[in-house]
């Protein structure tokens, strides 16, 4: 069951990367968090986890994040220092 809050808006509260220590050469960490969000989908795939494993060379990504009343879509360009966020489409549901 879902407690919806006041405000049903999709609100990021952080979004970065990381590099694990353990097979860092291979792959990196994208760790998320959206206040209001139900499940997200990364690159097409559907996920309740607030962090997701992708290969190292991953430059873009694309985050859409679905909440009661909203749905949110990021694209996302991996920097080497940071995730410089390119586009954010919101839809509404009714």
């Amino acid at each position: 069951m879902v407690a919806p809050r006041k405000s049903k808006e999709v609100k990021k509260l952080y979004l970065n990367y990381a590099i694990p220590p353990v097979n860092g050469l291979n792959e990196i960490v994208i760790k998320y968090r959206f206040r209001n969000a139900l499940w997200y989908n990364i690159n097409g795939i559907k996920t309740l986890e607030t962090n997701f494993t992708l290969p190292k060379n991953t430059k873009e990504i694309s985050l859409i994040v679905h909440g009661l009343k909203m749905t949110c879509t990021y694209t996302l360009l991996l920097r080497p220092e940071y995730i410089d966020i390119l586009k954010i489409t919101r839809n509404k549901h009714s």
